[in-house]
């Protein structure tokens, strides 16, 4: 906000990984002079992970994730643990959005003083790129990427089947059907994008609106 280059201009924000979602925020919910322009996640947990990287299954896996789904929602974890703030556990529905304290606000999951300024600053946006990899080995389900959860009972819901894209709690479908929202696959382990996945793909996406 500080810095007279940013002063009265558009600029993109990109995020990796979990910088995907403080992207997100500084799109969604700062208060800077002029709106984003483009908004680039790669990776992002965007509804959240449900497992620890790299740990999503086998008997030593299931007890390191049932100890994590069990003292994840605690206030001092919240605090301090980084990713405990979009731990998003489907089996734990009301913990998560009573005591998580990051990812329920920027998803507008619950209500919140910034909820209007949230869906504004979103539906703003020139558009929208999300990255999902097909093999992606850090963030579960790899899915939650493009805004895909699984339910209690382990079935894929899609972003499209989301409640906060079916009531448009923060303005995903209006961008959606405004055909501002682009869904890229890239066929790898996480983050492993390409010189020409850059080039070819992110880049021309960034350059449009700035001109």
């Amino acid at each position: 906000k500080a810095n007279p280059h940013f002063a009265n201009t558009k600029f993109n924000v990109v995020g990796l990984s979990q910088g995907s979602l403080l992207a997100r925020y500084v799109a969604q919910l700062c208060d800077t002079t002029e709106t984003a322009n483009n908004l680039l996640t790669i990776g992002s947990p965007s509804m959240g992970v449900e497992a620890t990287p790299h740990c999503f299954s086998g008997v030593f896996c299931d007890i390191i994730n049932y100890l994590v789904k069990n003292a994840v929602y605690f206030k001092l974890a919240q605090k301090y643990v980084g990713p405990a703030g979009y731990f998003r556990d489907p089996t734990h529905m009301q913990s998560y959005l009573a005591d998580s304290v990051f990812l329920p606000f920027l998803n507008n999951e619950k209500d919140h003083p910034q909820a209007a300024l949230n869906k504004e600053r979103f539906t703003a946006l020139n558009g929208v790129m999300m990255v999902e990899f097909l093999h992606d080995t850090m963030i579960y389900p790899k899915e939650t990427a493009v805004f895909g959860s699984l339910d209690s009972k382990g079935n894929m819901i899609t972003m499209e089947e989301q409640p906060i894209y079916t009531n448009d709690s923060f303005g995903l479908k209006t961008m959606d059907e405004a055909k501002k929202v682009k869904k890229v696959m890239i066929d790898g382990d996480h983050l492993r994008f390409s010189k020409a996945d850059i080039t070819n793909t992110f880049i021309p996406f960034l350059k449009n609106g700035l001109n």
